[in-house]
């Protein structure tokens, strides 16, 4: 396997038996298992016309804690899959699904990805990116439309994320602008509300959606007397 598959593996915890990594190999628990998860990625039959692809057979190495702050690595009985690198360098999994094969970004990557934004912010930017033809027979061109297809599909989701931190960055930017107009008041703050009180009346800001959306409400607090008294 070329160095740039290992690195682009290892940076995803995707091994093949040969490279996993010493702290999983010095882990009890996973030594146990070993023979095991030798036995069934033997198992492993990566079709003839994707090993010229240089398609490789990988586990998804885990790790946990026990209650008892023990260390555990471990491979899960479907957490091996056959892969490709695409052009731009993702790691993508073959998929077989009603007779017919596809390619897919593997699911660490993707769940980094959809980590921050949901189906309705992603939706406009994945609207462009067509996929292709399942596949019955491989060759070359439907190979490489796949691998094509998933990078369009990461890079759509990066924008996605990219639009909601902008979204996000804009918004907290008119909480800070609108504290700093309004010397005096009180502010109380957490990860996604601010409360603002003044003399007259109070601003409830709430990040939603991840910070994608600004809720506001404003409150008057004052009296009759206030409202006649300010407007003479």
């Amino acid at each position: 396997m070329e160095v740039k598959t290992i690195k682009a593996c290892a940076e995803i915890n995707y091994f093949t038996p040969d490279n996993l990594p010493a702290e999983a190999l010095e882990n009890q628990y996973f030594k146990e298992r070993l023979n095991g998860y030798l036995q069934r990625y033997a198992a492993v039959k990566i079709p003839e016309a994707l090993i010229s692809f240089g398609a490789v057979a990988l586990f998804e190495l885990k790790r946990d804690t026990t209650c008892a702050g023990e260390v555990l690595y471990y491979i899960d009985y479907s957490s091996i899959y056959i892969c490709l690198l695409s052009p731009a360098g993702n790691m993508c999994q073959l998929i077989f699904r009603n007779g017919k094969y596809e390619f897919f970004p593997v699911y660490s990557i993707i769940n980094r990805l959809h980590r921050t934004t949901n189906y309705d912010l992603r939706k406009p930017f994945l609207e462009k990116v067509k996929e292709p033809n399942k596949i019955g027979v491989f060759n070359p061109r439907k190979i490489a439309d796949w691998l094509n297809y998933c990078d369009q599909y990461i890079s759509a989701c990066r924008e996605a994320e990219n639009s909601l931190l902008s979204n996000k960055q804009r918004n907290e930017q008119k909480i800070a602008d609108t504290i700093a107009s309004l010397p005096g008041c009180k502010v109380q703050k957490s990860t996604d509300r601010a409360y603002i009180e003044t003399k007259f009346f109070c601003i409830d800001f709430e990040l939603c959606d991840n910070g994608n959306y600004l809720s506001q409400k404003i409150r008057f607090t004052g009296s009759l007397e206030d409202i006649i008294k300010h407007q003479l």
